[in-house]
């Protein structure tokens, strides 16, 4: 075929499918896509992969009380387990379909990171409707993947506050959480 040896486009093919593998399952992640992709699959139901997003302190609230005598550490060793039943419980709380359509964008002008935590604002809107605010997102690195750990509504706050956030500070407490025996 117009002189290429069928070797290489053997190799292309691999080459094009390996790319499309670890763009889709290996590529670490930024917290602010983090977030996005959060909301993308919890808006078209597909709770499984939502709860790999989640960090596993979500535990304590999704799987409520099953979880709440255990301590971070031990979660952390159960977390493949846990996410997994994490998302059986979406599943089963939320719409079959999804929480319908709500557009999230992050605000990475505001995104504060250290090595173990970050913060991310973002925007979110629920098209054709009125409702429309922010959140903002404190994400911890669990398995070397960024996973969210809390969400609060920060609507109409001033969030000047951010820039003095301490991230070393914050690094240095999600740690020692995680490494809290009970």
């Amino acid at each position: 075929m117009f002189g290429i040896p069928k070797w290489n486009i053997a190799l292309i093919v691999v080459l094009l499918a390996g790319m499309f593998g670890y763009a889709t399952y290996f590529d670490v992640s930024t917290p602010e896509k983090t977030v996005e992709k959060f909301y993308q699959l919890l808006g078209t139901g597909k709770y499984d992969q939502a709860a790999e997003y989640l960090s596993v302190n979500w535990a304590y609230s999704v799987l409520f009380p099953k979880y709440n005598n255990t301590a971070p550490s031990e979660l952390l060793k159960r977390e493949s387990a846990i996410r997994k039943e994490m998302g059986q419980a979406l599943a089963q709380n939320l719409p079959e379909a999804g929480t319908g359509e709500l557009k999230v964008t992050a605000r990475p002008s505001l995104t504060r990171s250290g090595s173990k935590a970050a913060l991310v604002v973002c925007d979110y809107r629920v098209p054709n409707s009125k409702v429309q605010g922010q959140q903002l997102a404190l994400l911890v690195k669990e398995s070397g993947r960024w996973r969210l750990f809390e969400l609060s509504d920060v609507t109409g706050y001033d969030l000047g506050f951010l820039k003095d956030v301490n991230m070393e500070d914050l690094d240095s407490k999600m740690n020692s959480f995680f490494q809290a025996k009970g």
